[in-house]
């Protein structure tokens, strides 16, 4: 069976996981084999974390205050980050606009301060992250970004799920106040999710309101709306989310990513250069380096 199994494409790997209960189990088999060799050397959490990890567990998201996630180098990286928000508001109406309708900082402006990328890389930020995967992580950075308030149904702004494994762990953090016309992350809690990913035959790719809708009802469309600050934690892989389309006013965010070390699929992503490199490892642990993919290092 492993060598059937490596050998298919992506997607036809998510198709035979999906459609054929041999690769259902065996799959499901492997993972728990995992995640259970690497449970002891998870790091223990304190009571606040560990309620964190359940609830992601049982709903496959958690929003609220980015403060009471009480992990350190916020207070740090608030300043940062509105600096960068007011540089993309600066940004003029001949900009172009990515295909999903939003306009990122790039990768030198976010390196301008190593303290945003490193983040996602702090000891206590990755404990809370590897218990909810159960494995070791892989970190991808920090994209900051401007979702244009055009009203289309475009790219994210469309139901679906990640598709890089069957654990993944984003934070994305509200740069300004988001509230229902403002562009706020939609999502099906995780029992309802599941239920609908059956309902659906879901593998991959997009699917439209009206279809979404004929399964699970709008009432059960989660919405997190709320003022600067807010953070939404979330398994993507696990949850059919979407970004609703801003109407109102243009959202800005900050979405920090992370993955296990075994990945379904790599996303793409432009080569990074080795002065990009040095700003963003510089003075970093060993273990922060290991979390680093290695696409990252031309790997």
């Amino acid at each position: 069976m492993r060598a059937t199994f490596d050998r298919v494409s992506n997607r036809a790997k998510r198709e035979l996981i999906a459609k054929f209960p041999p690769a259902t189990h065996y799959a499901e088999s492997r993972r728990a084999a995992q995640m259970a060799a690497y449970r002891p050397r998870l790091r223990p959490l304190d009571e606040r974390g560990r309620a964190q990890v359940a609830t992601l567990e049982q709903y496959g998201a958690l929003v609220g205050p980015w403060d009471d996630l009480a992990l350190p180098g916020i207070d740090e990286v608030k300043p940062l980050l509105s600096e960068h928000a007011k540089m993309l508001a600066a940004v003029g109406p001949d900009t172009p606009v990515d295909g999903d309708g939003s306009i990122c900082l790039s990768r030198d402006d976010m390196l301008s301060d190593e303290r945003l990328f490193q983040w996602g890389l702090q000891d206590e930020v990755l404990d809370l992250v590897e218990h909810h995967l159960g494995m070791p992580a892989y970190y991808f950075g920090a994209l900051v970004r401007r979702d244009v308030a055009d009203a289309k149904t475009v790219g994210v702004r469309q139901w679906h799920r990640d598709v890089e494994d069957e654990r993944n762990l984003k934070i994305l953090v509200w740069l300004n106040d988001v509230d229902d016309d403002g562009g706020p992350f939609t999502y099906v809690p995780l029992p309802r999710s599941r239920d609908a990913v059956r309902e659906l035959r879901y593998v991959g790719g997009f699917v439209p309101d009206e279809r979404m809708e004929a399964v699970v009802p709008r009432s059960e469309w989660v919405q997190a709306v709320g003022p600067q600050w807010t953070a939404v934690m979330a398994d993507n892989c696990q949850i059919l989310h979407r970004a609703k389309p801003p109407v109102a006013r243009d959202r800005y965010s900050v979405t920090f990513s992370w993955s296990t070390r075994e990945p379904r699929k790599v996303m793409p992503a432009a080569p990074w250069r080795s002065d990009q490199v040095a700003q963003a490892t510089r003075g970093l642990g060993s273990r922060a380096l290991q979390a680093l993919p290695p696409a990252m290092f031309g790997r």
